[in-house]
């Protein structure tokens, strides 16, 4: 279950819930642990006060780029505190500075390089190679 926690990818406890989002997209704290914004690459359920963040159903984005993207969401953190939460409204207003390609539209090929190209690349691979994901069958 993802929460607002900054901490373990906002993964608090392990559950068996009745409804998994899809993967891939992004969660991100809008109360508590304010822009803690993670990439969630397999399914899952999220608390209440988590915004989930997906592509239009006829987007294709990299999942590399994600990452970029929620680097940028937590980069806005002092922006907001408890009493200034980063609600659905303020996300959907956030404007991030991303690179473009020539026609003006986000380059998400760029981003999903950029992303390669860092040190942290080599934690996002192990766990892709050693994630062991269970298939939770929901409850009757």
């Amino acid at each position: 279950i993802v929460s607002t926690s900054e901490f373990m990818n906002g993964v608090t406890t392990w559950k068996k819930p009745n409804y998994l989002y899809p993967a891939p997209s992004i969660t991100v704290a809008t109360d508590g642990s304010v822009c803690s914004s993670f990439v969630q690459e397999f399914p899952y359920y999220a608390f209440y006060k988590v915004a989930i963040l997906t592509p239009k159903k006829d987007k294709k984005i990299p999942i590399d780029a994600f990452y970029y993207i929620a680097y940028l969401l937590n980069r806005e953190r002092w922006r907001y505190v408890y009493a200034r939460k980063f609600g659905k409204g303020r996300i959907s207003k956030t404007k991030i500075i991303a690179p473009v390609n020539k026609n003006g539209k986000p380059d998400f090929e760029k981003m999903a390089e950029i992303v390669k190209q860092t040190n942290a690349y080599s934690i996002i691979q192990f766990f892709r190679e050693n994630a062991v994901i269970k298939q939770v069958a929901p409850s009757v």
